[in-house]
């Protein structure tokens, strides 16, 4: 069978992480069917969107979906500018569907990526951590293109420019640091147990002191003001609420985030080779600086989570130092209503997302020696699935635009095989046309040791 027909199978019958997702979305083969079956392309960045919003709601975090939306429309508008640029959203939703169908079926791979999950919960856990690293792997791209565009954003934040022409990556990021002014200012919190307007008022005014008190004790969440890449990644990677976390970084003092994201096994320069593109671009380029989407959407998840933690315990805080004043009371419901349901422990921070965290972050890096799956199973596996996944992607470069009319061109589920074997030692993938078989195996043999253990092309 196709490849959306052995995915659909493994959602609807299978078990693992794809049992537990099951049992924590309803009707969740119905919202695939959809997604499989969009015979367009909006339409399956459409129905893909959807999937991901109710995977995004198993771990309150839908509001991430406003970014995801917007790298899409910078592929649907072909404002990014690259030759072989392809579409990250539905690619993303694939990405994770078929992160756990690997994951389900190849057991060598699903017990290295246990064992350093170590968790009396491994799917839950596994999901938690894999939908970071997969779904929302992309969203950098936010940041991707410094050409001059026209500003189409200066209505989300007071303070945004409204010059004809900016950065895109001044425009585009606009959006994310609209992401912070909703979440701490009373918009996406559900405050529907209030019981009175005085009361609202109240409660929303005091989630906007908490980020007040925020923002003048840390920092001005302020991407869309950098003037350059460099910048971008300088505003991105300032972390210094951690420390108050009491999180020990792995290098440096604990004020960015690539203080905490370095991996202690992989050898690539992650700062360095950060640094480079985003003074030179890349190797082909001549000073054309870029943010790299994949340190981006790494440096982004950790900054965006890890203060959702940080308010957490600040209201924790004030909630059990209560002396009964109204405020206080305050503190106690606006805690219990906020985070009953979605814990925030520190821990959970520690041991899941940053791991998935760096996963992002490093998933475009090249590093064979070091990227094996006994040192990184995480990262092994997402760029295992990120270089299978390239079915049912629309071309948005203009080196893809230019061949067009070349069938072989434009790989589609109809044109890939799967099927997983009985004893979960691994899966195979067949393709109608040699180009993409080659594509993949070229790819992977540059970038994994030993990934044809798990997969068989």
């Amino acid at each position: 069978m196709n490849i959306n027909e052995r995915l659909l199978l493994h959602f609807r019958n299978g078990n693992g992480a794809a049992k537990y997702l099951r049992n924590r979305i309803i009707n969740f083969d119905k919202l695939l069917i959809d997604f499989f079956s969009a015979r367009s392309d909006i339409k399956r960045v459409i129905y893909g969107e959807r999937v991901a919003e109710k995977v995004l709601e198993t771990m309150e975090y839908t509001e991430i979906l406003g970014l995801r939306k917007e790298v899409a429309s910078l592929e649907i508008k072909r404002i990014i500018d690259y030759g072989k640029q392809n579409d990250h959203t539905a690619h993303t939703v694939y990405l994770f569907l078929l992160g756990i169908w690997v994951y389900d079926s190849v057991s060598d791979l699903r017990k290295a990526i246990n064992s350093k999950i170590d968790s009396n919960q491994p799917e839950k856990m596994f999901v938690f951590q894999w939908t970071l690293a997969s779904l929302l792997h992309d969203i950098g791209y936010l940041f991707y293109e410094s050409r001059l565009v026209e500003n189409e954003t200066a209505h989300l934040l007071p303070d945004t420019s409204k010059e004809d022409k900016l950065p895109a990556f001044q425009v585009f990021g606009a959006y994310y640091d609209k992401l912070f002014r909703d979440a701490f200012e009373g918009e996406f919190a559900d405050f529907s147990w209030v019981k009175n307007e005085d009361e609202l008022n109240a409660t929303k005014d005091t989630v906007k002191e908490i980020w007040s008190q925020f923002k003048e004790k840390f920092m001005q969440i302020n991407t869309r003001h950098a003037e350059t890449p460099k910048a971008v990644l300088e505003e991105l990677s300032k972390t210094p609420w951690m420390r108050e976390l009491g999180l020990k970084p792995v290098c440096g003092e604990g004020d960015s985030g690539f203080d905490y994201l370095i991996s202690s096994t992989v050898k690539a320069d992650l700062v360095e080779n950060a640094l480079k593109i985003a003074t030179f671009g890349y190797g082909n380029e001549k000073a054309n600086p870029r943010v790299d989407h994949a340190i981006a959407s790494g440096l982004m998840l950790l900054q965006y989570t890890s203060i959702w933690y940080w308010f957490s315990r600040e209201l924790e805080k004030r909630a059990n130092n209560s002396q009964n004043s109204i405020t206080d009371t305050i503190y106690k419901e606006l805690y219990h209503n906020l985070f009953s349901n979605y814990q925030y422990p520190v821990k959970v921070l520690t041991d899941h997302v940053i791991p998935a965290c760096r996963t992002v972050i490093y998933h475009n890096m090249n590093d064979k020696k070091s990227i094996r799956l006994e040192n990184e199973p995480l990262l092994f596996l997402a760029i295992l699935c990120d270089e299978l996944q390239v079915w049912d992607r629309f071309v948005a470069g203009s080196s893809h635009l230019n061949v067009w009319d070349n069938a072989e061109t434009h790989c589609m589920a109809e044109n890939v095989i799967a099927a997983d074997e009985a004893d979960e030692s691994f899966v195979s993938f067949g393709f109608e046309y040699s180009r993409h078989r080659h594509k993949v195996k070229s790819t992977l043999d540059k970038r994994l040791t030993d990934w044809d253990k798990y997969v068989k092309l």
